[in-house]
């Protein structure tokens, strides 16, 4: 990104940019978000899917440190997210991959009606909305497609988008409790479910990831979808 992309002030990043392996992350100019940042892959502005690596942790892993570092000087940021829409058939806007972090101290709506949705399961049920579903599939056999670490895997009974699958980070209820093996299970997981959906076909994806209020929440389990887009 050299020293065309913007940075970030003094009091939250002191390099400007954070960088980790080929991650540059930056502020975004067009912000969703009150703290919006960009976290590019790579210097190259097309990747197949096979080329989303393990090695994008250095991504998820750079995206994690922002949200530390704004946490930090601002305690009123409690909402974050992390997002990528790659190629035109996601909604991407640019063909250059690269993820998009939401962090601001209010929430989005689908972030309200998940945290609405786990409090009151929690109320009713005393266990975790996101891992009864886990608990259910891993029993049945149906939908349940594995564990890496602390992450356990499933397509989705009710999926948002085309081949759905799903993450939930077990006994975790925020972005600042993960750890560097939670990033690299993580990263190992998205790498696979993109291998698939090259070799089915595809070349685009979406995926977005939650963070329980940085404050903690008993309720919450940070979690993610992957789906790829339809053929034109």
């Amino acid at each position: 990104m050299g020293e065309l992309s913007p940075r970030i002030l003094a009091t939250n990043c002191a390099g400007g940019r954070i960088r980790q392996g080929e991650t540059t992350l930056f502020p975004n100019v067009v912000p969703y978000s009150q703290y919006a940042a960009v976290a590019t892959f790579s210097a190259r502005h097309w990747l197949a899917l096979h080329d989303f690596t393990p090695r994008l942790i250095d991504n998820l892993a750079a995206a994690l440190r922002y949200v530390r570092q704004v946490y930090d000087v601002d305690g009123e940021v409690q909402h974050c997210a992390y997002n990528i829409s790659y190629l035109y058939r996601s909604g991407g806007s640019l063909p250059n991959p690269h993820a998009q972090i939401f962090a601001d101290p209010y929430p989005t709506t689908m972030m309200r009606l998940q945290y609405q949705a786990g409090e009151r399961y929690w109320s009713e049920h005393g266990g975790s909305f996101w891992e009864a579903p886990i608990e259910t599939e891993e029993r049945r056999g149906e939908r349940f497609v594995g564990r890496i670490g602390a992450s356990s895997w499933i397509t989705a009974f009710a999926p948002l988008g085309f081949n759905e699958v799903r993450a939930v980070v077990s006994d975790r209820e925020t972005f600042l409790d993960l750890t560097a093996d939670d990033a690299e299970a993580l990263a190992l997981g998205v790498s696979r479910v993109l291998s698939w959906y090259e070799a089915s076909g595809y070349n685009s994806f979406n995926l977005a990831f939650y963070s329980g209020p940085l404050r903690g929440a008993h309720y919450f389990r940070p979690h993610h979808g992957d789906a790829q887009c339809p053929r034109s």
